[in-house]
């Protein structure tokens, strides 16, 4: 629970950073200018929009979930703009498949840190089921949703990755996929210029809508987290506080919306990814070490709404490859590590200082009556 308040606390930062980045450069590409240094501008509009999405989550899930549901259809529809109109380029010429035949350009060990990094894209499965408790029918519900989104996101991650690359012409001598390196978070959008009609402004909007709908998940995902954590008294009471009128857990959207606000405004945002990234692939490797304990342990006794197919080989692959994939991130960002294991090692303080305590003061059998011989 504490990795995963964390973890998604970060993502929040990270997508708060983007939406400024793309806010900024719509500005630009207005001809709009504030009188303010760049960087600064960026972590402001970062800061403004973790605050709206505070408020929404504040109004109750009903208002998340419909902020959510209209943000996610525009974002499909412009990448699907954005997907047909670079498929259209690269049948029109298909020289530019010429592109994927240097199919690995920094080898096998370039593909696992690519994978490592691009690891938080995938994340977000997770809080459909930490919704499990505001869900209808929860048990058919949550596995079904879960492996839905799989079917629609992952062809789109892949469509656009695909047209991306094929689809740009950087008419320079390095090759495309530096090119799209050299414009970090913006390079979808400058690839979008050259195929795409209104490309750029089109497919900032495109990206402002993506990074709004993710903060609005991140931040709903850490608040019930720190929430469930107050109630099971591993973090003080005012965590597991109801407010009476929207009927949310107040204070743990202030205390995680603090927290997603201080990552965004003082920690670089290359850090902040690679941070994100490591707790992300620390938190799932656990997930998968539970999901053996909880079949060890319980077999056949509990009512499960889905179960997994080829137990135990898929846990024991998932965990091999998270824990690979999240040493190799050692290499290129060491401050995510220190910042990820600085994180842990305070939270096992809270946990064995504060937590246990109280865990266990409510967990030892009350004394029911008491008599003693006289």
């Amino acid at each position: 629970g504490w990795m995963s308040w964390f973890a998604h606390a970060v993502a929040g930062s990270l997508y708060a950073l983007g939406f400024g980045s793309y806010m900024a450069l719509v500005f630009d590409e207005l001809g709009l200018s504030f009188g303010l240094p760049h960087e600064i501008l960026h972590k402001g509009l970062a800061a403004v929009i973790i605050l709206i999405f505070m408020a929404i989550n504040f109004r109750g899930v009903s208002e998340t979930g419909k902020a959510g549901n209209i943000v996610t259809v525009l974002k499909v529809v412009i990448l699907g703009i954005f997907i047909i109109s670079g498929l259209w380029a690269i049948f029109r010429s298909p020289i530019y498949l010429d592109k994927f035949d240097d199919f690995a350009p920094a080898g096998l060990l370039g593909i696992v840190r690519a994978m490592g990094l691009t690891f938080i894209a995938f994340e977000g499965y997770e809080i459909i089921v930490q919704a499990g408790e505001e869900v209808k029918n929860p048990r058919e519900t949550i596995p079904k949703a879960v492996f839905l989104s799989l079917a629609i996101v992952v062809p789109i991650y892949m469509l656009v990755a695909f047209v991306t690359i094929g689809a740009v012409n950087p008419d320079t001598d390095i090759p495309t996929y530096q090119w799209l390196a050299q414009h970090a978070e913006l390079g979808v959008a400058e690839a979008a210029r050259q195929f795409m009609p209104l490309g750029t402004l089109l497919l900032l909007v495109g990206g402002i809508l993506s990074t709004m709908s993710a903060l609005n998940a991140t931040t709903f995902s850490s608040t019930r987290v720190s929430f469930a954590m107050g109630r099971d008294r591993n973090l003080p009471a005012a965590f597991a506080q109801i407010n009476s009128l929207t009927r949310t857990p107040h204070k743990a959207l202030l205390f995680s919306g603090a927290l997603i606000l201080a990552m965004a405004v003082f920690v670089p945002i290359e850090d902040v990814a690679a941070a994100a990234d490591v707790m992300f692939l620390l938190l799932f490797l656990q997930v998968n070490v539970t999901v053996i304990t909880i079949r060890n342990k319980y077999g056949k006794r509990l009512r499960y709404g889905y179960l997994m197919p080829f137990f135990p080989y898929i846990p024991v692959v998932g965990i091999i490859t998270q824990l690979l994939l999240a040493l190799f991130l050692f290499g290129y960002s060491p401050t995510a590590w220190y910042l990820a294991l600085l994180w842990i090692g305070f939270g096992l303080l809270v946990f064995y200082l504060y937590s246990r305590p109280r865990v266990n003061s409510r967990e030892r059998t009350p004394v029911i009556l008491e008599e003693r011989r006289v």
